[in-house]
């Protein structure tokens, strides 16, 4: 690549990390009616760095009536399982579920971060969501259930615009069901009624034989509303009653904002300490991985704000300066590996090259590595390494991307600006023993 175009490439490429990395970090401001949210303050923060609410469901009697101690124990452990399934289908990913029992009592304790909706979480969480179908009246016979539903999907509602419906999807047995309940109805007077636990949730006038895979639950619903009724009827009732009561409390965060803007400027001094070790020790190959490591950040930082599985904890700062300084690693084993070849008596071409060449195979190894480890302790250890799992892998992508394309983009670039010099590389040949 010539000089002029090496110029061009480094020009642009600094004016988009510069607006980037401004837009990604400054505080959130208001230009006439636009209000701008900068990707550093949309990232949501775990329970732990956040605080939320706690809630603490109670077994209803009734529903814990004839059954034995074990059954009871199964019981309260599947509703445990079904809650939890709830709650990822609503992106609630670090929020946690424990048994609580004693004085007479048992129950379920949830612990969610704080939201907007969280009301709304506690009233789906809440909710034993036995779903039913009935004929004439909402005390009419039962044509089928959520047994016979393959699954639930928020739609827009096609005869209502601005609202939601659900979409049911039959299996085999409901469908005849369906159909066999309304043929030989009075087509355009007669009704079908959907309840949840209990409560007519929607009614449709059948206006012929309903025999079809599908059904749809309308009226004027929102989204949130639809969505909640989806999860609910998507993951089954509990195999327990809650009462309808329920105890809820705030949770302090474990950290206040004091210590999470200490941790930022941490992480600052941390990046600008290994710019500095980079360029000091590597010159003009520092530099390049330097840009590097910045266009890691910035990146790491998008991806914290807008993937939608990502939320940032206390486990998650660990992935994060864990990517980082895989990302460090990284670079520093490519620039020794190119010191090796050019010692070798190689070319700087030759060096730069075959360095970064040798390097591709240990370096996706030991990332492989790295992710297996990762998600291995996700399966097997669970939620309580989710926060750390999340960023970790992140971090993993972000620095094989950020060492084998950004930093050796960079280097590529130098070359026509500044020479060929070794000098400016910090390469030096082997010297020769007489």
């Amino acid at each position: 690549m010539s000089k002029t175009k090496s110029i061009i490439c480094l020009s642009v490429l600094a004016v988009v990390m510069l607006f980037l990395g401004v837009f990604s970090v400054i505080p959130s401001f208001q230009v006439g009616i636009y209000d701008y949210n900068s990707p550093l303050s949309q990232i949501e923060l775990g329970l732990d760095l956040k605080g939320g609410v706690s809630a603490t469901f109670e077994v209803d009697e009734e529903s814990a009536e004839g059954l034995s101690a074990a059954a009871l124990d199964e019981a309260i452990e599947n509703t445990v399982n079904t809650m939890k399934s709830r709650l990822d289908a609503l992106g609630i990913s670090d929020a946690t579920v424990a048994r609580v029992s004693g004085s007479g009592m048992n129950g379920v304790k949830v612990e969610i971060p704080q939201s907007d909706n969280v009301d709304n979480i506690l009233d789906v969480l809440s909710s034993k969501a036995e779903l039913e179908i009935r004929l004439l009246s909402a005390d009419g016979e039962i044509i089928t259930d959520a047994s016979n539903i393959i699954s639930a999907v928020t739609v827009s509602d096609p005869n209502n615009a601005g609202y939601y419906a659900i979409q049911l999807q039959f299996n085999s047995d409901g469908r005849n069901d369906m159909a066999d309940a309304t043929s030989g109805l009075n087509y355009g007077t007669d009704s079908i009624y959907f309840l949840l636990d209990g409560e007519v949730i929607s009614q449709a006038t059948v206006s012929e034989q309903v025999d079809s895979e599908y059904s749809l639950i309308s009226g004027n619903m929102s989204y949130e509303t639809a969505q909640a009724i989806a999860v609910q009827i998507n993951y089954g009732a509990y195999d327990v009653a809650f009462s309808k009561q329920f105890d809820q409390n705030t949770i302090s965060p474990v950290i206040g904002d004091q210590a999470l803007q200490f941790m930022l400027i941490a992480a600052a001094v941390f990046i600008v300490a290994a710019i500095v070790y980079m360029i000091v020790v590597y010159g003009m190959y520092g530099v390049a991985s330097g840009l590097s490591l910045l266009a890691y950040t910035i990146l790491m930082i998008l991806a914290l704000a807008y993937l939608p599985f990502v939320k940032l904890t206390m486990a998650g700062i660990a992935g994060i300066a864990m990517g980082l300084v895989l990302a460090v690693g990284s670079d520093i084993l490519i620039m020794e590996r190119i010191r090796e070849e050019f010692r070798s008596g190689k070319s700087f071409r030759s060096s730069y090259e075959s360095g970064f060449k040798k390097s591709l195979s240990l370096l996706i190894d030991i990332h492989a590595v790295a992710l297996i480890v990762t998600v291995v302790l996700w399966v097997f250890v669970g939620s309580i390494t989710q926060g750390f799992a999340v960023t970790m892998i992140c971090g993993i992508v972000l620095s094989l991307f950020a060492s084998l394309a950004v930093t050796r983009m960079f280097a590529r670039l130098f070359m026509p600006v500044f020479g060929e010099t070794p000098s400016l590389y910090k390469l030096e040949k082997q010297e020769v023993e007489q």
